[in-house]
């Protein structure tokens, strides 16, 4: 009889630690609403930089990069380690140029403005 009665105490130990420890959570997880605009937002941003990095793979710039002595591999990891904000002010100054009209002061705006990130 002891030893049931012994062994009945014990398993009632495991069993309220248990019960105890399943009921201990580590923590909360909240959930908000995702807005339609900063969806929106972080996905022109991805487009920005893959626009601003197809740009840099395009002959001309690479010519014009490669003249000032930046290769288009420096180039394209730094318009990768750009902020969001950068890649929006950059890709609002060429999309506002005038669409074939001057292909060569977009180039170089572009440049111009690598260039300063370089240097920054």
């Amino acid at each position: 009889m002891i030893y049931n009665a012994a062994r009945r105490y014990q398993i009632g130990l495991m069993m309220m630690a248990t019960l105890l420890m399943a009921t201990i959570t580590p923590g909360y997880a909240f959930a908000g609403v995702v807005g339609t605009g900063s969806v929106i937002a972080d996905e022109s941003d991805a487009l920005s930089r893959d626009a601003l990095i197809e740009s840099i793979g395009r002959d001309d710039v690479r010519a014009q990069l490669q003249s000032m002595g930046v290769s288009a591999e420096e180039a394209i990891e730094r318009v990768a380690a750009m902020t969001d904000a950068e890649v929006r002010a950059l890709a609002a100054g060429i999309e506002d140029l005038p669409a074939g009209a001057d292909v060569g002061v977009g180039v170089a705006i572009l440049i111009v403005l690598l260039v300063v990130l370089f240097l920054r």
